[in-house]
């Protein structure tokens, strides 16, 4: 074979080009203009950050926002918290349900289910305290000169009570309590009396018996004034006393809703490991003084922190107790059902996201 000429040299090498172009693709279309894909065109974008209103009453029951709080695992869900200080669960019904609360944590009453019942959509979400059966930091205390008289429900016949409110989870324990002895309403004294305040009652004997938490519990027993007599969950057994309410301003806002309740849920796993396991570290200990009712850390650092759903979704046959006695004993208004006030749907996203708890 005769060498190529110069000429023929140069046409096999631009037909060697054309090829190797073409088997890197088709041309681009004329009037195409093709657009670069980068990390940060494909990435998902950062939520705006959005400030939530918290409800809390300071007790041990709110230990997981605290620490959720302090550990930045709101922050990592780009949620701005402000806590906001109430006497009781009650006390946040109306400020919910005007949105100037987002989110409250406390006991389960029925205020909101006569708050579904006009219209407003408050949903409860979470649980944040439930009784095992030998769990003694939610009980029922009797004054301290009392001990050699009260042994058994019976022996509640005569004696006051009181109840920081009624047509509440505990009004409900204690209806309970009394029937196991044999007795009625009628039988004993209600006084209403502040949580904080019943350590006074019991010191001026002014009341008999209390339910009490803590840091009130610790706080009965630590000054003499009352002695621990009964167990919640003797009573009700895994009775769920206390939760997470969420209010219409953040049930409109699904994304919001989901990602609060992942921090909520990594702040009760986080609590988990203090559960029955005293005293708690130095790091705890200074949230909880920080954030929480009891300023005096040598009795935070041994007391228990609750227990809970670690999954987060409310036990509803739990709720219908309190929702039939509350019905019963005319607290109600309309026909409320436990399935139109438990919203179980956002711990099930959290928990999709989060994996389920291993305690």
């Amino acid at each position: 074979m005769s060498p190529l000429t110069p000429h023929a040299s140069t046409l096999v090498r631009f037909a060697l080009l054309a090829l190797l172009v073409a088997s890197c693709g088709p041309a681009a279309t004329p009037g195409a203009t093709s657009t670069p894909t980068s990390a940060a065109a494909t990435a998902t974008p950062t939520p705006a950050p959005v400030k939530i209103r918290l409800g809390v009453l300071g007790t041990t029951g709110d230990a997981p926002l605290y620490i959720a709080f302090e550990k930045g695992y709101f922050k990592e869900q780009n949620l701005e918290i402000e806590f906001v200080q109430f006497g009781s669960a009650l006390d946040m019904i109306a400020p919910l349900a005007a949105r100037q609360l987002d989110v409250g944590s406390g006991g389960i009453g029925a205020a909101l289910f006569n708050a579904f019942s006009q219209g407003i959509p408050i949903k409860l979400v979470a649980e944040t305290v439930r009784t095992p059966v030998d769990w003694k930091s939610n009980a029922w205390f009797v004054r301290s000169d009392l001990k050699d008289k009260v042994k058994t429900p019976a022996d509640l016949k005569g004696l006051t009570v009181s109840l920081a409110a009624t047509c509440t989870v505990i009004d409900t324990e204690l209806s309970v309590l009394l029937e196991k002895g044999g007795l009625k309403r009628t039988d004993i004294t209600v006084r209403t009396v502040p949580y904080a305040d019943n350590t006074a009652a019991f010191a001026n004997k002014s009341i008999d018996f209390t339910y009490g938490f803590e840091p009130f519990a610790s706080t009965f027993q630590s000054t003499g004034v009352a002695f621990l007599w009964m167990t919640g969950g003797s009573v009700i057994p895994n009775h769920v006393q206390s939760g997470i309410l969420y209010g219409p301003s953040i049930t409109a806002q699904q994304d919001v809703a989901q990602r609060w309740m992942m921090a909520y849920l990594k702040g009760a796993r986080e609590s988990y490991k203090y559960y029955n396991n005293l005293p708690l570290p130095d790091d705890i200990t200074q949230i909880l003084v920080k954030h929480g009712l009891q300023k005096d850390p040598a009795r935070v650092r041994t007391t228990p922190l609750s227990p809970r759903n670690l999954d987060g979704s409310v036990d509803t046959n739990s709720v219908k107790t309190d929702l039939d006695f509350f019905k019963a004993n005319g607290c109600i208004q309309g026909s409320p059902t436990v399935d139109q006030v438990v919203d179980n749907s956002y711990a099930l996203y959290a928990v999709s996201k989060l994996g389920k708890s291993t305690p």
